[in-house]
């Protein structure tokens, strides 16, 4: 009987407590809004105006390029892009030319001769004539004469002249033997290069006056002249 009374007791307990807490979770439910729900954003409804506007900006970002634009990557105005002379003649096979050496190279290839006469003061012609070594440069300052080699290699050099000095505000006073249009005084330079009777030019209202001799430099404001720089 004691037993019946205890196991009775203990039972209305626990179903009192599973009873609180449920009334407490329910409580917590119906009061607190989630988290979710308190920081929701507002469903704004858009105009058609806004959205065309919305669609219309996007397709713009997306066509923009993604590089520095043409105006970012232009060269800078006053750089003057180098002319490219043919450095040497095609090598003429089996002649030697006699005298004017101003200098001898030991090198294994005639094209070295190429080279080594570009860059050597007064050098216009080479011969390169094999042997011990691998070979030699005959750097020349003028042409000889002609006579038979077997073996040998000989070229005219074409002396580069990649660039004009320039004198800002100052015009040449001398007689000109050509003159033609152009926007840019670096073209002057490159019509200049490119006519090898051209000492210097002037460029002056959108002409340039190619000179064959240069007179004395004058001061003129509108004006842009150049030299050769050989």
């Amino acid at each position: 009987m004691k037993v019946a009374v205890v196991l009775t007791v203990l039972a209305a307990a626990a179903q009192a407590t599973i009873g609180s807490s449920e009334v407490l979770r329910s409580l917590e439910e119906t009061s607190t809004p989630s988290v979710n729900e308190s920081f929701a954003e507002p469903n704004l409804v858009e105009s058609p105006d806004e959205r065309e506007a919305a669609i219309a900006a996007s397709s713009t970002a997306a066509e923009a390029p993604l590089g520095p634009t043409e105006a970012a990557i232009a060269p800078a105005e006053a750089a003057f892009p180098p002319y490219h002379w043919p450095r040497c003649h095609k090598a003429e096979d089996g002649y030697s030319y006699s005298d004017y050496d101003i200098d001898v190279k030991h090198r294994h290839d005639h094209r070295q001769c190429c080279d080594e006469c570009s860059k050597t003061h007064g050098c216009v012609f080479y011969v390169w004539t094999p042997g011990h070594y691998g070979g030699k440069c005959h750097l020349k300052s003028k042409v000889g004469k002609q006579h038979r080699l077997p073996g040998a290699k000989a070229a005219k050099v074409n002396k580069p002249v990649v660039e004009c000095e320039k004198l800002q505000h100052h015009k040449y006073n001398h007689r000109d033997y050509f003159d033609h249009f152009k926007s840019h005084a670096r073209d002057c330079c490159q019509s200049c290069l490119a006519h090898y009777k051209c000492a210097g030019y002037t460029h002056k209202h959108g002409v340039c006056y190619l000179h064959a001799k240069l007179g004395r430099a004058v001061y003129k404001k509108v004006a842009t002249s150049g030299v050769r720089d050989d």
